[in-house]
């Protein structure tokens, strides 16, 4: 359980990557404790800094070359980076794997569905956050 929730961690903070679109920064995840549920089953209560939000808060350019670097840093590509209202698509290839991610912006909440493809076949995760408060 806890690789599925560093790798969610990591999926949020590379995901969390618009909103709405537009080309000015904007607060589209505030800093706080959100609880984290994987396929509906509660995994994690997980405080996201004012520092770890500052890039989910990017304009849009700036997050794309934001995402496109992290991936990079673990030698895989991103493509596909599109923003249309409050919804991001995106995907992410490292080697066999190829993952692509729709996350969907709602005020204090997100709520993501990741489809992996590997040589095994294909997983779809749904992962929905939820702010319950301030970290303490």
């Amino acid at each position: 359980m806890k690789n599925i929730i560093v790798k969610i961690t990591a999926a949020l903070v590379l995901v969390a990557l618009g909103g709405w679109g537009t080309a000015l920064a904007q607060e589209r995840v505030r800093p706080g404790i959100y609880e984290v549920s994987i396929d509906g089953t509660v995994a994690a209560n997980r405080c996201y800094s004012p520092a770890e939000v500052k890039s989910m808060n990017l304009d849009s350019k700036s997050m794309q070359a934001w995402a496109e670097k992290q991936a990079a840093e673990k030698k895989c590509t991103v493509s596909g980076f599109k923003i249309s209202g409050n919804t991001v698509t995106m995907t992410e290839t490292c080697g066999a794997r190829t993952a692509t991610t729709v996350a969907t912006y709602s005020g204090d909440s997100f709520d993501l569905v990741i489809t992996s493809v590997t040589d095994k076949g294909t997983t779809t995760t749904h992962v929905k956050a939820r702010r319950t408060g301030d970290c303490k």
